[in-house]
């Protein structure tokens, strides 16, 4: 029988996702199982005394993350347990020397981050709790940093309690028996630094698709879509703790507790 990843008491980090282009073609299987809103807090003067130049700085900046735990099938190779989250972040209207970017430049940038978001959102179109998204708050570009820094975290709230809170209050990505659904995930290594893999930018063909059994996927990796990770030279070595030159990032797993599916019943009781 597959199963979900089972996160045991004494594992405190899970490797990601490895896409392998000799299974399924390069897609991976996985379960959307939390949608959360985070916020950082960017000191406008860093400790050495030096103020921060990036536009956001002094502000609580919020991030919309999708996290997503592996779907194992009974004959795979590989058995480990992995994780992947995407974020959403707020997104920049200035430049690295200043100058403010262009308005059709910052126009794309927008629509790709609400492209990708309706794009996850409607793949549990006629699922057990699916309901219409409904329309979410604009974001002004052209406002101030801080009033624009508050627009995000209402946006991003939003969103949130959309695949959180859909019909009967019950999370959009699980089934009437509170089980998450089966996804198909394209991942490409991410589009900054080709370091970890991530969703691609554009939305195109898609990238996550609703699992059918004996039902081949309509997404794909193409030909031409390399898998192969950069090596961060910041990061350790293969084979330590926090190893990401072949399996991407290394994240803690300690708050999903010590099974995820139990966790999700409880959180869709909620």
């Amino acid at each position: 029988m597959a199963k979900i990843a089972n996160v045991k008491k004494d594992v405190k980090k899970a490797p990601s996702f490895k896409p392998d282009r000799n299974v399924f073609g390069g897609l991976n299987l996985g379960c959307l199982v939390k949608v959360e809103v985070l916020e950082e807090d960017k000191p406008k003067i860093d400790d050495k005394g030096i103020e921060d130049p990036y536009e956001y700085a002094g502000c609580m900046i919020p991030s919309l993350r999708f996290t997503f735990v592996n779907h194992v099938l009974p004959d795979a190779i590989d058995k480990a347990e992995r994780i992947f989250q995407h974020t959403e972040k707020v997104i920049i209207s200035t430049l690295n020397n200043g100058q403010p970017m262009k308005p059709t430049f910052l126009d794309q940038l927008y629509n790709e981050m609400f492209d990708r978001i309706v794009h996850i959102y409607t793949e549990f179109a006629g699922c057990d709790n699916y309901q219409e998204l409904e329309d979410l708050p604009e974001i002004d570009e052209t406002a101030p940093a801080e009033k624009r820094v508050k627009q995000f975290k209402n946006f991003f709230n939003k969103v949130a309690d959309a695949f959180n809170k859909a019909k009967g209050g019950k999370p959009v990505f699980v089934n009437a028996q509170n089980i998450p659904y089966v996804l198909w995930l394209k991942l490409l290594p991410n589009n900054d630094n080709g370091y970890w893999y991530d969703f691609p930018v554009k939305v195109k063909q898609g990238f996550i698709e609703l699992y059918r059994p004996g039902v081949p996927p309509v997404i794909e990796v193409k030909a031409n879509e390399s898998l192969e990770l950069r090596v961060n030279p910041k990061e350790k070595k293969e084979g330590s703790a926090t190893a990401t030159t072949t399996t991407g990032k290394v994240v803690d797993t300690a708050a999903f507790g010590p099974n995820i599916a139990a966790a999700l019943s409880e959180l869709a009781k909620k």
